[in-house]
């Protein structure tokens, strides 16, 4: 397994682990994305990367960094183009089509 930053959220005085995406922009669309975002908070726990097992598009979303995307350890497709970083070498990194 790939190793990932998380952080712990207390709610109702238990912890919840998140996954750490300082992108406004990454973390608006993992969010907005009720595949991977399954509870409809606003962050992405860890148990919610994990379990995702699809493809991530978020071309053109003026996405800076992709860190957190190591959280995604099941997923099977990433499209990340058109941003401001080399997807293509991201990709690669993680065996990713």
């Amino acid at each position: 397994m790939i190793g990932f930053a998380q952080q712990p959220v207390f709610t109702s005085g238990r912890p919840r682990f998140v996954v750490t995406i300082p992108d406004v922009n990454f973390l608006a669309y993992l969010v907005g994305n009720k595949a991977i975002n399954t509870n409809g908070d606003n962050l992405i726990q860890t148990s919610e990367a994990i379990a995702f097992n699809g493809t991530i598009d978020c071309s053109r979303k003026n996405v800076f960094n992709l860190t957190g995307i190591e959280a995604f350890t099941a997923l099977t497709f990433l499209d990340c183009g058109h941003n401001k970083f080399n997807c293509d070498a991201l990709k690669s990194k993680y065996g990713l089509d």
